[in-house]
């Protein structure tokens, strides 16, 4: 074996083991959430609508379908390096992969964001896992595992040069991407659709706007809008039928208004650096809006990232700042 082989085999190796071994740690660690989660269920903590909830009775499942996945990688590691199928579990799961962990990514996005709501319930099941310390981070491993291995398969592959199933591996690098596509999705829709619906509460005057007409959100962030050419912060929210643009506030118990809320300072100079927001789901004033119908054309070729939207009913454009996403929903490039 020349010393570019024996490399090349050492690498293999790593890989292999990495794959396994993270495995296997990470069973322990499902087996670890699903004691919590079946505490938590048994004992009637939490309400059965409630975000937390739903995400650990999804728990049982991906821990049943996991030891499996672990035991068909298990029987290739321990054959010789030639007769390995790494790609064959992949392939033949990946239905119920998607099927199994699209369920849970669905319900991430809402209870990683209330789970701090609950830490006091849950403060008896300390003893399994503190639900201020570790709780958060359990409920983040198996959307990250479900992620990774795209980077684990694609490392495969390059260390796989004259493999007989290499085609097979390749595959199984595709299909992980298809799961893990389908992983962010579910949780990026689950998201928006949280989002809408905390925003319902969260706008102090919706000014005769009907909620339920705004369609399905697309997408929200923080933006420098630009309107006769004087720059304001807005939170934008984009629906399939309305971009609404408001100002975060500060309110009392009663909900009046104190003072504007703190404005979020992106962390670099850089108009595209995600600006913090100041605290939780701060109340909104409805600054303004565009009805997607009555937009009536875009221009997306400014060298700084940023779009500038004409609609029928304003006399000036509005130009959106580090608005790279928008385009698309746009027609932009």
């Amino acid at each position: 074996m020349t010393e570019a082989q024996a490399a090349l085999d050492n690498q293999r190796k790593s890989i292999v083991n990495e794959m396994i071994m993270t495995e296997r740690k990470y069973c322990q660690d499902l087996e670890i959430f699903q004691s919590y989660a079946t505490a938590v269920l048994e004992a009637d903590f939490l309400a059965e609508d409630t975000p937390v909830y739903r995400l650990l009775s999804c728990v049982e499942d991906m821990l049943s379908f996991q030891r499996n996945l672990l035991v068909l990688f298990e029987s290739n590691w321990g054959m010789p390096w030639e007769e390995q199928r790494w790609g064959v579990p992949l392939l033949d799961t990946e239905d119920q992969f998607k099927a199994c962990y699209g369920r849970y990514a669905w319900e991430y996005p809402a209870a990683s964001k209330t789970v701090i709501d609950d830490e006091q319930t849950l403060i008896a099941l300390n003893y399994i896992l503190n639900a201020k310390s570790e709780l958060s981070a359990f409920i983040a491993k198996p959307v990250s595992r479900g992620c990774k291995y795209p980077l684990l398969f694609d490392c495969l592959v390059k260390v796989s040069f004259g493999h007989p199933y290499l085609e097979e591996f390749k595959a199984a690098a595709q299909a992980a991407r298809r799961i893990a596509d389908a992983i962010c999705e579910s949780s990026r829709l689950a998201e928006n659709e949280w989002t809408a619906e905390m925003l319902r509460s969260r706008v102090l005057d919706w000014k005769g706007h009907h909620t339920e007409d705004f369609g399905k959100l697309l997408l929200d962030d923080v933006f420098i809008v630009t309107k006769s050419e004087i720059d304001r912060e807005y939170h934008t929210f984009l629906f399939e039928n309305i971009l609404l643009y408001c100002k975060e506030v500060e309110t009392d118990g009663a909900g009046n208004i104190l003072q504007a809320a703190p404005k979020p300072r992106p962390k670099s100079k850089s108009i595209l650096a995600k600006a913090p927001v100041a605290r939780r789901n701060p109340r909104l004033l409805l600054k303004g809006r565009i009805l997607t119908k009555n937009v009536a054309g875009t221009d997306t070729n400014s060298p700084a990232p940023e779009l500038i939207l004409t609609s029928r009913p304003l006399a000036q454009p509005l130009q959106f700042q580090r608005a790279t996403s928008i385009r698309s929903v746009f027609g932009g490039k």
